[in-house]
Formats: C-alpha cells, sequence, structure tokens
C-alpha cells in the first residue's frame, strides 16, 4: 500500500456540511429573532390595552423605549396596570396604572394637598389636567361619574382619571396616554361626548395635548411676588434665615388659561426641598371654576371669564412664633394677592 496516498473526498460532501451548517445557523437566528419578537415587542398581540383604553404604542411612550413585551392586568372595571418585560428593559420599576375614580366636588383644590401646583405641567387645552414625570390627571365628564359608580354619583363628585408613572415619562406623553383613555372612556360608557365644549360644565373629554410647561424655581421678587404688578410683601423671610422661592405653570395674563404660583422656604440643606408656604392660582376653566363654587374664594369677571382667585395657605404649619419671625402680613398672603391680581388682570367684581 502507498503510505503517501491520500484520499479526496468528493466535492459533493463539502457541500452537503456546508449547507447543514447554513441551514443550522439559519434555524437558530431564526428561534432567536423570533423569541426577540415575543419577549421584546407586542408583534402577535391585539393593539388595544386595558379595556380598549389607549394603544400599546401610546403605553410604550411613557415605558420609556420601543422594546419590551407589555401585559395589561385589568384588576377592574376602572383599573389596570401595565407591565414592561423584556431583554433590554430594567427590573420591577416598568410599569404603569391607570385609574378612573371619583374625587370630592373641590378637585384639585383640596385643602393642604393641591394637585393643582407650580411645578407641573398644566394642559393647555380641552379639559383641565395636570402632569408630571411621576405621572398625571386628567378629568372626565362630569356625567360620568354614574358610569364610575352609581352609588355615589348623586353627590356631585369629579370624575378624574389618573395614571402613576416609574418617574421618567415625559409629561406630554403621559397626557397624550389620558387623553386617548378619556376619549376611550367616555365614547365606551355614552357619558359627556368626546367632541364636547370645553367651556361647559360638563366638560370635554380628555385634557388634551398641548402643555403649559412650570417655570424654573427662583428666588421671589417682593415687589412682584409671582409676576403680579402690584403685589408686594415686604422684605419677608423664613423662620430660620431661609429666603422665598417661587415657582409657576400655565399663563397669568389669558384669558383663556388657569395659573398657579407655589412659594416655599428654600431650604438650608442641600440636595433637600424647602418648606412650602403658599399656593396661589387664577382659575377660569368652567370645570375648576365650578370645583371652588363653595369654597368662598375671591371670584371676578377678568378679560370676559368667570374667573376665582384661589389660594392654599399652608403657614398655618408654622408655629406662632415662627410666623411672627417670617415678616410675613399678620393677615396672610391671600388679601394683598386678591387685590395686586384683579388690578392686574382688569377685573370687575
Amino acid at each position: 500500500m502507498d503510505t503517501n496516498s491520500s484520499t479526496t473526498v468528493p466535492p459533493s460532501r463539502f457541500l452537503s456540511r456546508r449547507w447543514k451548517w447554513t441551514g443550522g445557523i439559519a434555524a437558530v437566528l431564526a428561534v432567536l429573532a423570533g423569541s426577540f419578537t415575543y419577549f421584546n415587542t407586542n408583534a402577535f398581540a391585539e393593539d388595544r390595552l386595558c379595556h380598549g383604553w389607549f394603544s400599546a404604542d401610546e403605553a410604550r411612550q411613557v415605558l420609556g423605549g420601543p422594546f419590551g413585551r407589555l401585559t395589561a392586568h385589568e384588576s377592574s372595571p376602572w383599573s389596570c396596570t401595565v407591565e414592561r418585560t423584556g431583554w433590554f428593559t430594567g427590573a420591577g420599576d416598568d410599569r404603569l396604572t391607570v385609574t378612573a375614580w371619583l374625587e370630592a366636588e373641590d378637585f384639585p383644590f383640596h385643602r393642604s394637598s393641591w394637585e393643582f401646583t407650580g411645578d407641573r405641567h398644566l394642559s393647555a387645552e380641552g379639559g383641565p389636567g395636570a402632569y408630571s414625570t411621576r405621572g398625571g390627571w386628567t378629568l372626565l365628564p362630569s356625567s360620568c361619574a354614574s358610569a364610575i359608580d352609581p352609588r355615589r354619583s348623586d353627590g356631585k363628585p369629579t370624575p378624574k382619571l389618573w395614571v402613576s408613572v416609574p418617574g421618567k415619562a415625559a409629561p406630554s406623553d403621559t397626557a397624550h396616554l389620558l387623553d386617548s383613555a378619556a376619549r376611550a372612556i367616555a365614547d365606551g360608557s355614552r357619558c359627556g361626548t368626546v367632541d364636547a365644549d370645553a367651556g361647559s360644565v360638563d366638560g370635554q373629554a380628555g385634557g388634551g395635548t398641548r402643555l403649559h410647561e412650570p417655570s424654573a424655581v427662583a428666588r421671589t421678587d417682593f415687589s412682584e411676588v409671582c409676576g403680579i404688578p402690584g403685589f408686594e410683601l415686604g422684605r419677608p423671610a423664613g423662620p430660620r434665615g431661609e429666603e422665598i422661592q417661587e415657582q409657576t405653570s400655565g399663563v397669568l395674563n389669558s384669558p383663556e388659561a388657569d395659573w398657579v404660583c407655589d412659594l416655599s422656604f428654600t431650604s438650608l440643606k442641600d440636595g433637600e426641598s424647602g418648606e412650602p408656604l403658599t399656593r396661589l392660582a387664577v382659575v377660569r376653566n368652567p370645570r375648576l371654576v365650578a370645583a371652588l363654587e363653595n369654597r368662598g374664594f375671591e371670584s371676578a369677571e377678568c378679560g370676559g371669564r368667570t374667573t376665582v382667585l384661589a389660594f392654599d395657605d399652608l403657614s398655618y404649619l408654622l408655629e406662632p412664633e415662627e410666623y411672627e419671625a417670617t415678616g410675613l402680613p399678620r393677615t396672610g398672603i391671600s388679601g394683598p394677592f386678591e387685590a395686586a391680581a384683579k388690578k392686574a388682570l382688569n377685573c370687575t367684581t
């Protein structure tokens, strides 16, 4: 036997092996692609989530990314949680919860716990709403109250649609999702109408998607507090020497917009927010004006609109001697605010 002889493998065998490897790789890639699609998209799921209130794309925008599989948990006819899972998502906090419920008639102006504040984005069109990176709310038409809870519908409650998010959502995306959900609820429950006049007390379904952005926090100019000409407070300070700062949202001089200003003490410690002092609001939206009907605030005609000058005085949190040390008016801030606002806005009683 010739030991130097070699065996020649026919070309067909090389081709066969190549096709086997290629076929195997293609099969693996197909499995990976299918797995990626299943675990990171909603390609095989329904487009509308949470009783059909909003789309998967709208939920994904709020949760901050194009990837991830969305699962809706409809815990009740008026509440739903959407979770996002996948290979590229964080763990534990990728979820949003949307709930419709009935608030007391003076919402969002409950004493000492306003949900209409200077650090939130306020709706600039449609029905009232306020949004932050952690969520937001809009009002449903008043006639939706009986659909949400017939047992409470005769007490003038305020139907509210609320969403909580992980703390990283763009307020405009949250407003878009709630606007879609409010319209779907009003249409599905046949309460109000999605085309209702925003000026009616029953209200428009949805708060719209155009928002007023809050101002930056700034030291207060005591010759023009909250930017209102003639609103002066002398030279007050916190009981421990803190300065006073302000933040506003909305538009003060527009007859079509609401406006709010938060006054607070600056913190003496880095990284900590200061103590709240008071909130002041110029309220023009008919739904919000109606919410304040029985609160006793000053009401006037300003720019052809019924306007309420509201305030939430939080200085009661100070001890009497602490308030005395601030140098603020003994009768409170509301009087100077009302007088200056009525003059600046050309109001008539």
